[in-house]
């Protein structure tokens, strides 16, 4: 008796969560809805959160701000094209909020004189990010149409290279054989140094190293931003 092919078996039954995770994912690869895809985030972490809140929840923080500290750092550098004197001050803040999310400054330091950040005593992570969608830094470009679609994009393009796929049905891991000296070295120095130019040439070195992940690698070798908080570089790094 001849075996019963695939499409003569009907069509796939699949859970209820699984038919929501890939709307989910569905809706993360191809959506320019910013603050829709800010929303999911959050909703996708209180639903997968395990035990460990706090230590998760200083994770889901750290990207969320890294995520707005380069958003509003890109803008600075188009304001910085037609006003080069201006917004001095929102740099020196974002350059003291960056420092304070590695932890190299303190609280108190952060919202004291030399930064006079706000950050640290006002808001969370993700209402500061869905706050900036809507700040007045973006009055230089109100009127210039073009301009704001493409700021949206880049910031859309941020979301996906410090969050990844966050509804993969297998997240993303690096594997111990993956972490040579020579892995871990590039990622460090490209991470502290802002190398990200260099990306692809730590594809090469986990390709030598035998990855065999192809969205990890095709990540490091895409045209698109990097920035701290790339999801490649912390798994390597061990900041997730």
């Amino acid at each position: 008796m001849a075996e019963t092919s695939r499409a003569e078996e009907g069509p796939e039954e699949i859970s209820p969560e699984e038919a929501e995770r890939r709307r989910l994912e569905q809706q993360w690869t191809t959506s320019r809805n910013l603050n829709r895809m800010l929303e999911s985030l959050r909703i996708e972490h209180e639903m997968t959160a395990s035990h460990n809140l706090k230590l998760e929840h200083a994770i889901f923080d750290r990207k969320f701000y890294l995520f707005y500290i380069n958003s509003k750092n890109n803008v600075l550098d188009d304001i910085k094209k037609i006003a080069p004197d201006g917004d001095k001050e929102r740099r020196n803040i974002l350059k003291g909020e960056e420092l304070y999310v590695e932890g190299k400054i303190s609280r108190k330091e952060l919202m004291g004189d030399d930064y006079k950040s706000t950050m640290a005593s006002r808001g969370n992570s993700w209402a500061r990010a869905i706050i900036l969608t809507e700040s007045n830094i973006y009055d230089f470009f109100r009127d210039d149409h073009i301009k704001m679609e493409r700021i949206k994009e880049d910031q859309i393009n941020l979301l996906h290279d410090i969050f990844g796929n966050p509804f993969s049905k297998e997240p993303a891991k690096v594997e111990p054989g993956w972490l040579t000296t020579n892995v871990k070295g590039l990622a460090t120095k490209i991470y502290q140094e802002k190398e990200f130019d260099n990306m692809p040439i730590l594809a090469d070195a986990l390709e030598d190293a035998g990855c065999t992940n192809q969205e990890m690698l095709n990540h490091c070798r895409g045209k698109h931003e990097h920035v701290r908080g790339c999801w490649v570089l912390d798994l390597i790094l061990q900041k997730e």
